[in-house]
């Protein structure tokens, strides 16, 4: 091991890719990581949307140690840049989760939040200005111990309702929008039992109202998954059925969406030690089969944090995101679980990143380019990043890099650059393209590091053929060979022995 190695808190972050089976040829998805915020502290939750109404994606975060709503301005720029703009500082507030939507039916993008210690929801109005000013307003200071935050048209009228998430009395409330301008919200109870750490609103029963999902932890201490029936009354009432029951598993997110493709709505959820999803059989009341995606075997548990569902790899079937946290050691990350479209879907975990401490995950293409990426926001150091979606590329960590390459050895493209802080690069950014079937290279040399273990990652190439990866320490003179079994590989996990300051070089040699 090397000499002064520091805290994993401020380790580079490991990025990795994949092959998505397509009929019969193969879709490159790949990340690449950009830094909005390298961290105010304890982050606790992202999301995104056009904010200032100029056409491009806008992203929005909460921070628990220093009380901030922020919003990040970007610049349509290809990679966007993202500017910072404080939206509200609530002295000893905590906000838990943002959320953003037209709250107030004038055509823009509104933000609400969940605050924990002062037991609030709040909303900012937008004034449709470039850049936008907000008008804070608060729904409800009655919320104990407020987690979550959601809105939806609940009853049906038009305008947008809120729902949240909170500890206690009354932990999964909405709030019924007047219609106004400014709105006001009457409060309404939907559940008086237990703990709420997650709300989400969709048509669960196909009925055409919307219904309720929340994770809970009652009275009794039985830890559920559990869904409110809207009657579609006005305003309506809801009743209580169950998801799932676990009292060994606290749910920490759910999310609601059609994650097999047969036209019904079916849950997701996070908890301490697995992400499920939940199959809606299709009927009037549904009931829902647990089909577990990712579980940990053994303690400590991994706490899948966050979860989010869309179609990242374009091929038309629904994945799944999750931010997890550990303990143990090295479970701190960002993936997606690839479906492989079938009935039920098997998923495939693909790593994104490994963040300090991911507590919260998003998905939407934030540069416009037609694909979907990837948001998180971590609470170990608090980082903001995006995911940038690309083709062949690579990933380093442990060194600080003088040097990229590519080539393409079946075309003879090549290019080389210094790359950026974020640690990795595409292929397309040197200038060199590749399709199914052709040979390539890619290299980086730099020196090594005390923060952060040697190794790498890299994506586009098939997962069929032989990855060969190449560890160097050009300053010992010491070189291993081996062949990677997926895509991410650790030289000194293999025997390279590195002290900070040695140069280090890192190849790997692969088929698209």
């Amino acid at each position: 091991m090397r000499p002064e190695r520091l805290s994993p808190a401020v380790a580079p972050l490991l990025v990795v890719g994949l092959l998505a089976a397509t009929g019969l040829s193969e879709a490159q998805v790949g990340f690449k990581e950009h830094v909005i915020s390298p961290g105010f502290g304890n982050a606790q939750s992202v999301y995104a949307a056009d904010l200032d109404g100029d056409g491009d994606i806008d992203a929005l975060s909460a921070s628990l140690a220093d009380d901030r709503i922020r919003w990040w301005e970007s610049d349509g720029g290809s990679p966007p840049l993202f500017t910072e703009r404080i939206l509200s500082t609530v002295p000893s507030g905590r906000p838990r989760e943002v959320f953003a939507t037209d709250v107030d039916g004038d055509g823009d993008t509104d933000v609400l939040a969940a605050f924990d210690d002062d037991e609030t929801i709040r909303w900012w109005e937008n004034d449709g200005g470039s850049p936008p000013a907000f008008t804070e307003r608060t729904i409800t200071s009655t919320v104990e111990n407020a987690k979550s935050v959601f809105a939806a048209d609940v009853d049906g009228d038009g305008d947008t309702d809120v729902l949240s998430g909170s500890d206690f009395d009354d932990p999964v409330r909405w709030y019924e929008n007047d219609g106004a301008s400014p709105p006001t919200f009457t409060e309404r109870s939907i559940t008086a039992d237990g703990e709420a750490n997650s709300v989400h609103a969709a048509d669960l029963d196909g009925d055409g109202d919307t219904d309720v999902v929340a994770a809970q932890t009652d009275s009794f201490n039985f830890r559920q998954v559990l869904w409110y029936q809207n009657d579609g009354g006005s305003p309506p009432t809801f009743s209580m059925h169950v998801v799932v029951t676990d009292v060994t598993s606290e749910s920490e997110s759910v999310f609601a969406t059609d994650v097999d493709g047969d036209g019904d709505t079916d849950v997701v959820s996070g908890s301490r030690e697995k992400l499920a999803w939940y199959e809606n059989d299709g009927g009037s009341t549904p009931v829902f089969t647990e089909r577990i995606i990712s579980s940990a075997a053994v303690e400590p548990f991994p706490e899948f944090r966050s979860v989010f569902a869309t179609d990242v790899d374009g091929d038309g079937d629904t994945d799944v995101l999750s931010a997890s946290a550990g303990p143990p050691s090295g479970e701190d990350k960002v993936a997606w679980f690839e479906s492989d479209g079938g009935s039920p879907p098997a998923f495939t975990e693909r790593v994104i990143s490994r963040p300090d401490a991911p507590f919260s995950v998003f998905a939407t293409d934030v540069d416009g380019d037609g694909d979907t990426d990837v948001l998180s926001a971590a609470a170990g150091d608090g980082e903001i990043a995006w995911y940038e979606q690309v083709g062949l590329g690579a990933s380093v960590t442990g060194t600080a890099l003088r040097r990229v390459f590519c080539r393409n050895l079946t075309t003879g493209d090549a290019g080389r650059t210094v790359p950026d802080d974020s640690m990795s690069w595409s292929c397309a950014d040197l200038g060199v393209t590749a399709v199914a079937g052709d040979r390539v290279v890619l290299s980086s040399l730099g020196s090594a590091e005390a923060s952060s273990t040697v190794g790498g990652s890299v994506f586009g190439l098939s997962s069929s053929a032989p990855r060969q990866v190449t560890c160097q320490n050009l300053t010992t003179a010491q070189t291993l060979q081996f062949i990677a079994p997926d895509q991410t590989w650790d030289c000194e996990a293999r025997g390279l022995i590195v002290a900070a300051g040695d140069r280090i070089q890192q190849t790997v040699r692969g088929e698209v």
